[in-house]
């Protein structure tokens, strides 16, 4: 029964996942006057580097920080490093990426994110969905850092 109930928990993140992902790339999720695009993603290559944006805390709506990630692709997979401050302090992590449906995802313990590259007019912004260590969703707007 309780393996029944971490699937279904695992199915309900995933769905709110993707609905996430479409919502922001329609931009109903943005503030910003042009609506976002969504380019598929088909490999790592496309959008290694580093990127940076604000963090949103989609529960509430509330500015959660400021974050910066790195985007790194290997033989077969990726990986990415962030960092960055909130009001709650420090934070700081690594994952491991893969192409999956168009997009970057990875389920790292209790951490599950999704990266989605989008474009708004020609600018590349990509947004990330996040259910954090402390169960939180937060969504962030990233763009590549020059």
């Amino acid at each position: 029964m309780r393996n029944h109930l971490v699937q279904v928990r695992g199915l309900f993140l995933i769905f709110l996942l993707l609905v996430s992902s479409l919502a922001a790339c329609a931009g109903l999720g943005t503030h910003q006057q042009i609506p976002l695009s969504p380019v598929p993603i088909t490999e790592i290559k496309m959008v290694e580097g580093t990127w940076e944006g604000l963090v949103i805390n989609a529960r509430t709506g509330k500015d959660a920080g400021r974050i910066v990630v790195v985007l790194t692709s290997h033989e077969a997979y990726g990986t990415y490093s962030f960092g960055g401050a909130t009001a709650q302090g420090s934070l700081v992590g690594t994952g491991r990426v893969t192409v999956q449906s168009g997009r970057l995802s990875s389920e790292m313990g209790q951490r599950m994110v999704d990266f989605t590259l989008c474009l708004r007019g020609s600018e590349k912004v990509m947004t990330a969905h996040v259910f954090g260590k402390d169960g939180n969703p937060y969504y962030a707007e990233l763009t590549p850092l020059n």
